[in-house]
C-alpha cells in the first residue's frame, strides 16, 4: 500500500518532469514494483492513471486497497481453479495405475489359463489315444473270442 502511494507521489512530484535523474529513479523503482508488487498484473498501468487522477491520498489509498483486493480474489480462484486441475490430474495417475495393474493381472491370469488350456488338451488327446487302444485291445479280444 505505502509502496503504491509512494510510487504515485513520485510520478506527481514535479520533478519527475523536469530532473531526468529523478524521472529514470522512479522508472526504475516502478519497473522493479512491477515484478516485486504488481506481480505482472497491470499494476504499472494502475499506478500511472493513479497519479495521473488528481486524488487525495486517502481516495488513492481506496483505490489501491480496491484493486489490490480485486488481484488477490483472482489469485485465489486461479490457485483454485490449478488446484481442481491438480486434483483431477492426481485422480487421472490413480485410474491409469489402476487399470495398468488391472491389466497386468489380467494377461497372468490369461497366460495361466492358457497354459492350463494346453495342458489339458494333451491330456485330452493323450485319454482319447487311450480309449482307441482300448478300444482296439477289446475288438481283438472279442474276435478272438
Amino acid at each position: 500500500m505505502d509502496r503504491f502511494l509512494f510510487l504515485a507521489e513520485g510520478l506527481r512530484d514535479p520533478k519527475y518532469a523536469t530532473d531526468p535523474a529523478r524521472r529514470t529513479q522512479v522508472e526504475n523503482l516502478i519497473a522493479f514494483s512491477n515484478k516485486a508488487i504488481f506481480a505482472e498484473k497491470g499494476g504499472a498501468e494502475f499506478l500511472r492513471g493513479l497519479a495521473a487522477s488528481g486524488k487525495s491520498r486517502e481516495e488513492m489509498r481506496e483505490s489501491v486497497e480496491s484493486w489490490v483486493g480485486e488481484r488477490a480474489r483472482n489469485a485465489h480462484e486461479q490457485e483454485g481453479r490449478q488446484q481442481d486441475l491438480l486434483n483431477q490430474l492426481v485422480e487421472m495417475h490413480g485410474k491409469i495405475r489402476y487399470y495398468e495393474r488391472a491389466l497386468q493381472e489380467a494377461r497372468h491370469k490369461a497366460d495361466v489359463a492358457e497354459h492350463r488350456s494346453d495342458r489339458l488338451e494333451d491330456e485330452l488327446r493323450k485319454a482319447r489315444q487311450e480309449r482307441e487302444q482300448l478300444i482296439s485291445v477289446r475288438r481283438t479280444l472279442d474276435r478272438a473270442a
